[in-house]
């Protein structure tokens, strides 16, 4: 059985949370389930989400009309990620933090700031859950103005995402054309000095503004050329969380999953379709591709299928869009004499797990957290392409 940390263990733990906020950025805008509740890697949370209700006609009568019917919608997050970063203090380092000086070792904010950079990882593997799609493949936005972050918030107000609570996550070149505009950071044009100052955007036409240093990219398959093998009626698979199954020929290369595809009218008489899809599955390669949302209209032998350009990912969010639950782990199983407790950071919340363990003429400090993650509504956000 584990000891608890001493009085100076704990003070060194606490000087790295700050390293930690700094870089644990999606976390402060998404749904969070967080706990110090022991669970097991492998454990699953269940998450309760609104379900999506529709209004009817009141009708005067003698009779009590039912309740409407409304099942349960929920997201299970699968706790499959168990990460841990160690450092090492040796005599001097501890006693120069216990002298409360500011002394802060670099090996401790580093192993901080990876568990906060594995986070936004996490997180940002939901991207590839998206169907909402604007901007250019390869075009990196804000190199003139702030149309593209308007044309952003028209595709979430199209998919019905809230108009609260939105947050918008830039990549680093992104940031760095943002901080070229004067619409984010000229003092007289937004009533503030932070954005020239220190570099923060802040409010945007109806989104927080943030950024991350991990922001990833969205690699397209080399799909090409394919066409639909038969006819889809409107509305096959109609709902944002339908997966319409679409036979394809005639085409060569392969999809990847997150690919971002459009339909368009190649049979003679099929529609044009401004709807973008996600490839959320391929059964069977070069044949089959399950795509989401389902097909917003009707389809036709020979329309063509295109599939948009490798692009950086720029994201535009509502809170409710991903959800990210922690859980502290249980240190039974550690090594004799090992000391271990939890603490949580107070500004986003994040419980992590602490243990100290004495090594040779130093000790050994891990850091570890038990997370998982999941896409909650895919309607609830937007790429926008760099």
């Amino acid at each position: 059985m584990s000891n608890t940390l001493t009085d100076l263990e704990w003070v060194i733990f606490a000087q790295g949370l700050p390293s930690l906020r700094e870089r644990a950025i999606l976390p402060r805008y998404v749904y969070t389930d967080y706990s110090t509740e022991a669970q097991q890697k492998g454990a699953s949370i269940r998450i309760s989400k609104p379900s999506l209700l529709t209004t009817r006609n009141v009708v005067p009568g003698p009779t009590i009309p039912a309740a409407q019917d409304a099942a349960p919608d929920v997201a299970t997050i699968n706790l499959n990620n168990w990460i841990e970063t160690t450092f090492h203090l040796n005599a001097d380092e501890e006693r120069r933090i216990a002298a409360g000086t500011t002394f802060v070792p670099g090996m401790m904010t580093s192993a901080f700031r990876a568990i906060g950079n594995a986070l936004n990882t996490g997180i940002i593997n939901c991207f590839s859950d998206v169907y909402g799609f604007c901007g250019t493949p390869g075009t990196t936005p804000f190199a003139s103005d702030l149309s593209a972050l308007a044309a952003l918030s028209q595709t979430l107000d199209t998919q019905l995402c809230p108009d609260e609570n939105r947050a918008f996550i830039m990549s680093v070149a992104t940031r760095q054309n943002a901080l070229n505009l004067a619409q984010f950071t000229q003092a007289q044009m937004v009533g503030s000095d932070e954005g020239i100052a220190e570099g923060r955007l802040g409010r945007k036409l109806g989104f927080t503004t943030d950024w991350t240093q991990t922001m990833g990219s969205h690699i397209a398959g080399n799909a090409s050329s394919y066409v639909l093998a038969q006819n889809y009626a409107a509305g096959q698979g109609t709902g944002i969380d339908t997966t319409s199954s679409l036979t394809l020929q005639s085409g060569s290369g392969t999809f990847n999953i997150g690919d971002i595809i459009t339909i368009g009218s190649g049979g003679g008489t099929g529609t044009a379709d401004t709807q973008t899809y996600v490839v959320t599955g391929v059964p069977t390669p070069n044949t089959v591709i399950n795509i989401q949302p389902g097909l917003a209209l009707a389809h036709v032998t020979n329309d063509t299928i295109t599939v948009k350009a490798t692009h950086t990912y720029n994201m535009g969010f509502h809170r409710e869009a991903f959800a990210l639950a922690i859980r502290a782990t249980d240190p039974t199983y550690m090594p004799p004499g090992t000391r271990t407790g939890t603490m949580v950071e107070p500004i986003t919340g994040i419980p992590v797990r602490l243990d100290v363990m004495d090594g040779y003429e130093q000790r050994i400090y891990r850091v570890s957290v038990l997370f998982g993650y999941v896409t909650m509504r895919r309607e609830y956000a937007a790429r926008l392409a760099g």
